[in-house]
C-alpha cells in the first residue's frame, strides 16, 4: 500500500499504479524465451547435421572396406587357379 492515508487520500484517488516494470519485464521474458527456443533449435540441426555427416562417413568406409575386401579375395582366388 502507498501510504494513502499519508496523502490524505481516500477511495479511487488513493490508488496508484505501481510501476514495478512487469509488463516489460514479462516482454523481456517472452523475447529470451523466443531466442532461447530458437538457438536450441539451430543447436539441434547442426548436431542432426553432424550425426547424419558421421553415419555417411561410416557408411561410405564400410562400403570402401567391403570393396577391398571383395577384390582380395578375388585376387586370392585368381592367384589360386
Amino acid at each position: 500500500a502507498k501510504l494513502y492515508y499519508l496523502r490524505d487520500r481516500r477511495g479511487k484517488s488513493a490508488r496508484i499504479s505501481e510501476n514495478t516494470g512487469v509488463r516489460a519485464r514479462k516482454l523481456n521474458d517472452e523475447e529470451r524465451d523466443a531466442l532461447n527456443a530458437e538457438k536450441a533449435r539451430i543447436e539441434a540441426e547442426k548436431v542432426a547435421a553432424a550425426q547424419a555427416l558421421a553415419a555417411e562417413k561410416a557408411a561410405q568406409e564400410a562400403a570402401e572396406k567391403k570393396a577391398a575386401d571383395e577384390a582380395a579375395k578375388a585376387e586370392e582366388a585368381a592367384a589360386a587357379e
